[in-house]
């Protein structure tokens, strides 16, 4: 199915990377907002296909990582359906604008993950 649209949709991002000499090169995918007329299409997982398969096929890396709040329920179901393995919570991970502090579930995509998370 093709999507055809006249304005802005979707913005997603990679975050910091990350090649600490102690560390494998990783990467965080995330900064998402869509709008609402493409919430549960295929928008989000195409973004993201994108961005992991430039993430270890062209820039090497050994990881890409994503968050999202642990309130996100519909955001943790789509990042675990394009393959990611969710790693745990990160407990009073972040601080909100309002001055709440929010738990961060954290999910990840692995080089060696990557040729069966490609493949569906």
């Amino acid at each position: 199915m093709l999507l055809t649209y006249s304005r802005c949709l979707t913005m997603t991002r990679f975050g910091p990377t990350c090649a600490a000499a102690t560390l494998v090169s990783a990467n965080e995918i995330g900064f998402t907002l869509y709008a609402p007329a493409v919430w549960g299409t295929a928008v989000n997982p195409e973004c993201k296909l994108l961005l992991t398969t430039w993430a270890f096929e062209v820039a090497g890396m050994g990881r890409v990582q994503f968050k999202t709040d642990i309130r996100n329920v519909p955001s943790q179901a789509a990042i675990a359906r394009i393959g990611a393995t969710k790693e745990g919570v990160l407990r009073r991970y972040q601080r909100h604008q309002d001055g709440s502090v929010r738990d961060t579930v954290r999910y990840s995509v692995l080089a060696d993950d990557w040729p069966a998370v490609k493949a569906g």
